[in-house]
């Protein structure tokens, strides 16, 4: 009893060796113990056998079952009441599971939390892992319970409505057996006495009748409710994961449209030049080398390091000419007389 009151277990097994990368998991799990406002101050991996998730309060620890004969150990445990597979079915995958991995939720060294919190925390857990890994049964200890993967869904809620039904056949099995069992003969009351005895009876009867539908009907509410939160929690996880996958898909299709928006002045790219155009611009720098040295190995400077461009090289050309032709004895004695 203790042993349910601070520690929850789940064993989920696999008919062959998972691919669990202990590191990787220990980063995806921070998202669901978000979910429950769970936070934890150390995480410890080993990457071959386990990952430890520890706090004050709570010590969460996931990795590999130690190997045992599985199909002995859980040969006695129980099943859901809206079970899907059939015993012999559950025997034959027993028989083959060859590993499992072990989900342990305990209280935290300084401080203890709600059973509730434990067996959140143990759910979302297994789920995730079910999520990510194909797995064949899971075993959840609260309850000694067997469940494929298909029919794991809620184990505390169905385990709960499955005891509300056994209750309420054991009422109705009780009332019956009140029912049938002789009564001694009311020889002392008066014939309304005995009348209104029995509609007292019956009355108690529909009362009890009564009381145990509307039981049923709240428990049955309440699993609902439960199972619509969670669907919709798993649709919160995954809508931001689709948002993520929505808005790259958009950038790619429509990446040109994009770049236009946001920058509609962007000059027009360089067209590449030919080849003999490519042989004009070394031929002009080489004859600007040969006017004036220094401005012709700053222009080849730029041609290697710029590229190829015609209309530069032409001007520089141009230019150099000029500077040249101004320079020269003729050209200054000419200016002198003009002067």
């Amino acid at each position: 009893m203790s042993e349910q009151k601070s520690c929850n277990r789940a064993t989920i097994m696999f008919d062959g060796l998972p691919r669990l990368d202990f590191v990787e998991l220990a980063t995806e799990l921070q998202r669901p113990f978000r979910n429950i406002a769970l936070e934890f101050e150390q995480t410890a991996v080993a990457e071959d056998s386990h990952v430890m998730f520890i706090s004050e309060s709570m010590v969460v620890r996931v990795g590999h079952a130690a190997k045992t004969e599985w199909s002995q150990k859980f040969a006695k445990a129980k099943r859901p009441s809206q079970g899907k597979v059939s015993a012999a079915m559950i025997s034959t995958l027993l028989e083959d599971v060859h590993s499992a991995i072990e989900v342990t939720i305990e209280d935290g060294p300084s401080r203890t939390v709600s059973p509730r919190t434990r067996i959140a925390a143990c759910y979302h857990v297994v789920r995730h892992l079910l999520r990510n890994h194909q797995a064949s049964l899971v075993h959840w200890d609260l309850s000694d319970t067997l469940f494929t993967t298909e029919e794991f869904e809620n184990p505390t809620a169905m385990m709960q409505q499955q005891d509300a039904g056994e209750i309420a056949q054991a009422r109705r099995t009780r009332r019956s057996a009140v029912r049938s069992a002789a009564r001694p003969a009311l020889d002392g009351f008066s014939a309304a006495a005995r009348t209104a005895f029995a509609g007292a009876d019956l009355e108690v009867d529909a009362t009890h009748a009564r009381l145990d539908r509307s039981f049923v009907n709240a428990v049955n509410m309440r699993d609902a409710g439960e199972a619509t939160r969670q669907r919709l929690r798993e649709t919160y996880e995954d809508s931001d994961q689709h948002e993520a996958r929505l808005r790259s898909s958009r950038n790619n299709l429509f990446a040109d449209d994009l770049i236009r928006s946001r920058d509609s002045r962007r000059p027009p790219p360089r067209e590449e030049i030919g080849l003999m155009e490519q042989l004009a611009v070394y031929l002009m720098t080489v004859t600007i080398m040969i006017l004036s040295f220094p401005a012709g190995f700053a222009m080849l400077v730029y041609t290697v390091l710029r590229g190829e461009n015609l209309n530069m090289t032409a001007r520089a050309m141009a230019l150099t000419g000029i500077g040249v032709g101004c320079t020269s004895p003729a050209f200054t004695q000419a200016l002198m007389q003009l002067v």
